[in-house]
């Protein structure tokens, strides 16, 4: 029942174009490689300059309202999708960095003070070139730390 002027009647209806769907060739959508490159940024971001990188999310989302508004739906929802990413790789890089800098570890290590640790390896070993030679670490779950005195 497909009229005579190329056009296909599909079952909601609608009509299609055949020759220009044949003809068609499929794009690559690229907008999660934006998303996740704004991931990266912002992590990168969040380490380099530290509380100062919670700004851009901020940022993305006054951009995904601005382009909202002016009706480029598919550009604010990637722009969303970015300052929500962005949004938890900022936080999680930030937690993580605090964790790190101000540790019990690392109070008792500028102390100078020696600690005897005990623990379950959670990683396999990595042979890497240190300053003092080639080393083998290993990530390790600290289950008991007992430090005493400063050298």
């Amino acid at each position: 029942m497909a009229p005579s002027s190329g056009r296909a009647r599909s079952f909601a209806g609608m009509t299609q174009h055949a020759e220009i769907e044949s003809e068609r060739q499929p794009g690559h959508d690229l907008r999660m490689a934006v998303v996740g490159g704004a991931g990266w940024l912002a992590g990168i971001a969040a380490h380099g300059i530290g509380v100062g990188a919670i700004w851009i999310p901020a940022v993305l989302v006054v951009v995904a309202v601005a382009v909202a508004r002016r009706g480029l739906l598919r550009i604010s929802r990637v722009a969303t999708a970015c300052a929500l990413v962005g949004a938890g790789v900022v936080a999680s890089t930030l937690l993580r960095s605090e964790v790190v800098a101000h540790g019990p570890l690392r109070a008792l290590a500028e102390e100078g003070a020696v600690a005897e640790l005990s623990g379950t390896v959670v990683s396999d070993p990595v042979e890497v070139d240190g300053q003092w030679g080639r080393q083998v670490v290993v990530r390790l779950r600290v289950e008991d730390l007992t430090a005493r005195g400063s050298s």
